[in-house]
């Protein structure tokens, strides 16, 4: 993943049925730096069993380039059982050209 870029990351799941999340939190966390996309932000593929977030252009900027860990946390529809992935990595690769890129530049 890019710095500055609109990705959808798509976490495929094990071990649980995403559809059986009732609130779902995906969060990403560099050194100090902390992002968090609820339920209403992400949206689930019950087909696939994955959880799809988009990011936008500001949320990349967040980071700097280097390992970005991420984790999905939930609760189960009995509003009870709370869930916790395993934490896992990506890369963020830097950019030239730092900053949001608006419409009317285009």
């Amino acid at each position: 993943m890019r710095r500055g870029t609109t990705p959808t990351l798509t976490i495929s799941v094990t071990g649980l049925v995403v559809s059986d999340l009732k609130t779902i939190r995906v969060t990403f966390k560099q050194g100090n730096i902390e992002l968090t996309k609820t339920t209403e932000q992400v949206s689930v593929d019950s087909e696939n069993n994955a959880i799809s977030v988009p990011l936008t252009q500001e949320d990349t900027l967040m980071f700097g380039s280097g390992a970005v860990n991420v984790q999905i946390r939930g609760l189960l529809e009995d509003g009870v059982t709370a869930i916790a992935s395993t934490i896992k990595s990506f890369s963020m690769d830097k950019i030239l050209l730092d900053g949001v890129i608006e419409a009317d530049e285009v």
